[in-house]
């Protein structure tokens, strides 16, 4: 976790908009999904050893419930990989020092701070070699 919040921090220094993939402030591994549970038809149609999408696409966990608090069916599109559960939103938000407050307070800083949200980009031509 410390290497992509020091990765993160980074790219809050750069110029541009920042872009969070859902899952990443709760810094969610890639869901482990069944090969009769994946739902992109990239993975379906090549058979058991190619993986797809949808390890990246499974229920965003707000609570420990069953589903994770996203949907209320017994089967949602994608289930929620266990491994997800004690990283719920629910759980993180009571740590100071859980990924998704660590990212907040980044994201806080960010908004607050004029000098990296305007100031002036300079390059330095340095020879790789």
């Amino acid at each position: 976790m410390r290497g992509a919040l020091l990765a993160l921090t980074v790219l809050c220094s750069l110029r541009g908009s920042l872009c969070l993939y859902q899952g990443e402030e709760l810094a969610l591994p890639e869901a482990e999904l069944a090969f009769d549970d994946l739902q992109d038809p990239s993975a379906s149609t090549s058979g058991p050893g190619v993986k797809g999408r949808d390890g990246c696409r499974t229920p965003m966990v707000w609570e420990t419930t069953e589903n994770g608090g996203f949907v209320q069916p017994t089967h949602p599109w994608l289930p929620v990989d266990a491994r997800h559960q004690p990283l719920a939103v629910t759980c993180q938000e009571a740590s100071s020092d859980s990924p998704l407050n660590r990212i907040r307070q980044l994201l806080k800083q960010l908004r607050n701070s004029e000098l990296l949200r305007q100031g002036k980009q300079s390059l330095i031509n340095l020879p790789l070699l």
